[in-house]
């Protein structure tokens, strides 16, 4: 046992875990704790980083059954080795696209701007933190895991399938000059290609959230949803990710009061507004907000860093037609690689832009990697030398 749970065997944990939940029977729950790797979730429930060199995806799958367990149970070990983890892989190893890792394993914390170029950022790893980051916004709604979901959702998960052909990719590597590895589905049918496909099917998962009297708005998709709990059903038009406006419209049988909540990015900046029934409501400056970011955990102060995001609570008594639209203004800026500044990423909102280097490779043709030219900024604004190219909304060019 001690030798399989060093390899990728899945969520185990989980699956035993929900099965003692579905059966009572408390074999599939003693069993669960049977499939605890203690010799790697027990540092973790130390606090201590003992991600590099571990393999992914053998990895993350373990910390969802222990989230998953954890609200069944309320075992307190569980919720600390999985938020611990969770807060190590997206602080300290997750890249500008929201995936990590090269050739499947973790490496260094902060220590990774060797590591961009070649085989990074597994779809299975997207997948599975994802599932992490969802489990644990339901057990404490905080805007720093939807920051996460956003960035990885829109910059991997989306980006992994071809439009054309809906063949997935392994990687969706970051790095300069890479391009992404789409599998043959005939013919190259990888864990990447399951839970690639799995990933297109949990689109509507985590854009709302309900409580007793609060309904969280995490994500800005086009989506409509019925919350019975609260007796109502809310509908989002939006023209995001290339756009920046977004409305939530609510309809409902009678009259109610309750909290919406909806998520302040960090990224809109003070720019970001409100409108509730065409009704400017005022914001604080994002400054102001920096004390109660992040739910109390710590994070970087480095001023490259863009913080977490926080919740817009709007409490009132809500009726049927009441519409609240949000702006959601998208600049640039460089996200840097944390042990070297000369590294970067070049941001537009969350959304990581990526250079054209002419056509990609197509199947499993053999690829060389181009020629890429290399930014020399010389500490200039990036919006001095990265502008806009024509009318199509996040199409840059570089001079």
């Amino acid at each position: 046992l001690g030798e399989m749970l060093n390899t990728e065997q899945g969520g185990m944990n989980e699956v035993l875990a929900d099965l003692w939940a579905d059966t009572g029977d408390e074999r599939w729950l003693r069993l669960s704790y049977r499939f605890e790797h203690h010799a790697f979730t027990d540092a973790l429930k130390r606090g201590q980083d003992n991600l590099d060199g571990k393999h992914g995806n053998c990895a993350i799958p373990k910390l969802v059954g222990s989230a998953e367990r954890f609200g069944y149970t309320g075992d307190a070990g569980d919720l600390l080795a999985a938020s611990f983890f969770w807060d190590t892989v997206v602080q300290h190893h997750t890249y500008a696209s929201g995936g990590h890792g090269l050739s499947e394993y973790f490496g260094p914390a902060d220590r990774w701007s060797t590591l961009i170029d070649g085989r990074t950022c597994e779809s299975c790893n997207v997948y599975n933190m994802l599932k992490l980051t969802r489990r644990l916004f339901s057990l404490r709604p905080d805007a720093f895991y939807a920051d996460f979901q956003e960035r990885a959702l829109f910059n991997h998960a989306l980006s992994s399938m071809d439009p054309v052909t809906g063949d997935m990719s392994y990687m969706v590597p970051i790095g300069r000059g890479e391009q992404q590895e789409y599998q043959d589905m005939l013919h190259d049918f990888t864990c990447c290609v399951g839970t690639g496909m799995e990933n297109h099917a949990l689109h509507g998962y985590g854009i709302y959230y309900e409580t007793a009297d609060t309904l969280y708005v995490t994500q800005f998709v086009p989506s409509a949803a019925d919350v019975p709990g609260m007796g109502l059903h809310v509908a989002m038009d939006t023209d995001f990710p290339d756009g920046g406006h977004a409305a939530l419209t609510l309809t409902m049988p009678a009259a109610r009061e309750f909290t919406l909540a909806v998520r302040r990015p960090s990224w809109a900046g003070d720019d970001f507004a409100v409108r509730v029934n065409g009704e400017f409501v005022s914001q604080p400056s994002l400054a102001s907000l920096a004390a109660g970011r992040a739910g109390g955990r710590l994070v970087s102060q480095d001023p490259r860093v863009l913080p977490p995001s926080t919740f817009v609570e709007l409490k009132r008594v809500w009726k049927s037609g009441d519409r609240v639209e949000l702006a959601l203004p998208k600049t640039l800026r460089f996200e840097t690689t944390p042990d070297n500044a000369q590294i970067t990423a070049v941001m537009w909102g969350p959304l990581a832009l990526a250079a054209d280097l002419g056509p990609r490779r197509k199947g499993r043709e053999e690829y060389t990697r181009p020629l890429v030219p290399v930014m020399v900024a010389a500490g200039r604004p990036v919006n001095d030398w990265v502008v806009p190219a024509g009318t199509q909304p996040g199409n840059f060019v570089a001079r």
